[in-house]
């Protein structure tokens, strides 16, 4: 009897928190395609939570290549970052070479999420299509403009 008074219970609980979810209104949403890529190797999401789920750390001491004032450091570092294909993209060698690496990235990882989703991006052209990203950081643009490295990219 207690058993089925917990369940009752339950069940009226359940169903006042799908009204209050259904109150809330909204239009429908679909995920249909996702691309990530963190330190520790993480490329897709599949592996993502794979490093996740086994609770490992990407923390590493800071290569020689970025130890600019973070000598003795730590971090967590994207490999693999030089590997752009710029004609893909439509962009010269040159302005790919003054282009943030987050960008660069951000332009990869999007035509992963498409195709992810088996999504044509011309497709999608002109339709309500969101896309949500996450960046931040100028230490490439502090780096690229600094007096030293100016000479790389003038014409």
């Amino acid at each position: 009897k207690d058993l089925l008074a917990k369940a009752l219970g339950e069940l009226r609980r359940l169903k006042q928190e799908n009204k209050a979810l259904k109150s809330l209104g909204g239009e429908p949403i679909a995920v249909v395609g996702m691309a990530c890529q963190f330190p520790g190797e993480c490329t897709d999401p599949e592996a993502y939570w794979d490093f996740l789920a086994a609770g490992r750390s990407a923390i590493e001491p800071t290569p020689p290549d970025r130890a600019e004032g973070t000598a003795g450091g730590f971090g967590s570092y994207l490999k693999s970052t030089d590997q752009f294909d710029a004609a893909f993209f439509g962009i010269s060698p040159k302005e790919a070479q003054s282009m943030d690496p987050q960008q660069r990235l951000l332009l990869e990882l999007a035509w992963h999420a498409f195709e992810s989703g088996h999504l044509r991006a011309d497709a999608w052209a002109g339709r309500e299509v969101g896309v949500f990203v996450g960046m931040s950081g100028i230490d490439y643009a502090l780096k690229l403009f600094a007096p030293s490295n100016r000479a790389q990219i003038d014409p």
